[in-house]
């Protein structure tokens, strides 16, 4: 009977050493679960992502801020300090960006597709550099509340939220230089146009 005892015993101490093994081996299955969850969460382990579409490059030269001091190599942190403090954007001050490869952009959207991605800052318009909060120098949308800052963005503001066109809604947009513009090649006119400022009009306007 005491030998029974202390096989039984055994076998208890036994069962009490695992618990403690099973439990941890449990928590290391749990924890390398989460792990590589969280790893496939992340950008540099998800191949379907190219870093180099979401980082803003360097500049090779500097960038300069045309109404401060402030210079930087990088296109999209030089829109974002036009924009916070000085409260205006390329559009409005009458700046745009020129890439070596050739496009000319106002947004930081080239700078984060381009392979080469270095840009010089080119002069677009003469006068005073306008602010976000300044009265709306252009019209607003046939369609909503919002004021296009240029004709090829009042174009594609159309097309992308209301799935429309100007000549849908009877209208056309006259650009400061003379040119009457009804479809998208307003777009293409804007790249070669130096000016920004544009009007609206009714198709059946003279």
């Amino acid at each position: 009977v005491i030998k029974s005892q202390k096989n039984n015993e055994t076998m208890i101490d036994s069962d009490e050493d695992s618990e403690p093994a099973v439990k941890k081996a449990k928590a290391e299955s749990e924890k390398n679960k989460k792990d590589k969850k969280r790893s496939t969460c992340k950008r540099e382990d998800n191949p379907s992502i190219r870093k180099d579409r979401q980082v803003d490059k360097p500049n090779d030269s500097e960038l300069e801020c045309p109404e401060c001091e402030y210079r930087t190599q990088c296109a999209g942190t030089w829109m974002s300090h036009l924009r916070i403090k000085h409260s205006t954007t390329p559009v409005l001050a009458g700046f745009a960006l020129l890439c070596e490869c050739g496009n000319e952009s106002v947004s930081d959207a080239h700078a984060r597709m381009c392979n080469i991605a270095n840009f010089t800052i080119i002069h677009k318009r003469d006068g005073p550099i306008r602010r976000m909060n300044d009265a709306k120098t252009t019209p607003q949308c046939v369609l909503c509340e919002f004021y296009p800052k240029t004709a090829s963005g009042y174009i594609s503001h159309l097309h992308v939220h209301h799935k429309s066109t100007l000549f849908a809604n009877g209208v056309y947009l006259s650009c400061e230089c003379g040119l009457n513009i009804r479809s998208s090649m307003g777009i293409k006119h804007d790249k070669e146009c130096n000016r920004r400022q544009f009007s609206l009009h009714k198709l059946n306007e003279k």
